[in-house]
């Protein structure tokens, strides 16, 4: 059933015929239904389940569409460890994405006009194309580390958490699985390195962990910014057939001023 539309007067006849056309076809095409009153009788939570549009809940990149893009990778440093459990691992991994949405904001690239991929115990974030990557390491990761330690001042041993995060930079495919890729692929490769865990497991105290590929690095460092070359450790990846020479960035350590 459709709403009964208002009466108009006999000149707003033809935009009546318009909405009774809109409605007919748009329950044609969707199976919907309204309680046959008239319109103003109907609540707006009514009219919004009527008219929305199911597309709108699918990302706005076009599949198999192959871009030239900004992306970044992070996880929860000891996910799975005991004794967290279900309830805690819930309620660290929705607090990573407030931390994420709140730096996101604070660097100026929101994380909802980025399409993102939930990866259990973290998330890949591919940015608008045209992002700047030079904006992904600073000021993003430093303002990444200062929520974090904002977020742990209280938080208890098992609650403490703290984020690996990779960036890079590169061509990447949109298919109707999701995002794939050479670049893509490395990225996780980084996130993933033994020797990005090692050097993050030597300083304890460090929130947040960056790591970036070197010729990302010495590209976005030749341009100048906010960058402090000085503060990325160089370090080698090996991983699974991936050889690349890689910078790692970490907070300085809390009470001084120089990163490890």
């Amino acid at each position: 059933m459709l709403p009964t539309l208002p009466e108009f007067d006999a000149d707003e006849a033809y935009w009546r015929e318009v909405a009774r056309l809109l409605f007919g076809a748009w329950a044609a095409r969707t199976g919907r239904t309204l309680p046959h009153v008239p319109v103003s009788h109907l609540e707006r939570g009514q009219l919004e389940r009527f008219w929305c549009d199911d597309r709108l809940e699918e990302h706005h990149e076009v599949r198999n569409e192959r871009m030239h893009t900004s992306l970044a990778a992070v996880d929860i440093i000891g996910f799975g460890a005991q004794p967290r459990d279900a309830d805690l691992r819930r309620r660290l991994r929705a607090t990573m994405y407030g931390l994420l949405r709140d730096a996101l904001n604070i660097t100026g690239l929101p994380l909802d006009r980025c399409y993102r991929e939930d990866r259990g115990d973290g998330a890949l974030i591919v940015f608008p194309a045209g992002t700047d990557p030079v904006f992904l390491l600073d000021p993003l990761a430093h303002h990444l580390a200062a929520v974090v330690r904002r977020e742990n001042r209280y938080a208890g041993q098992h609650s403490r958490l703290r984020l690996r995060l990779a960036v890079h930079h590169g061509h990447v495919v949109h298919d109707e699985h999701g995002v794939t890729g050479d670049t893509s692929l490395e990225l996780f490769r980084l996130l993933d390195a033994r020797s990005f865990k090692a050097v993050f497991e030597g300083r304890p105290d460090a929130e947040v962990g960056l790591i970036v590929p070197d010729r990302l690095f010495v590209e976005t460092t030749g341009r100048g910014g906010l960058i402090t070359p000085e503060a990325y450790q160089e370090i080698r990846v090996i991983s699974k057939g991936t050889r690349i020479k890689a910078r790692v960035w970490l907070p300085p350590a809390h009470g001084h001023g120089k990163a490890a």
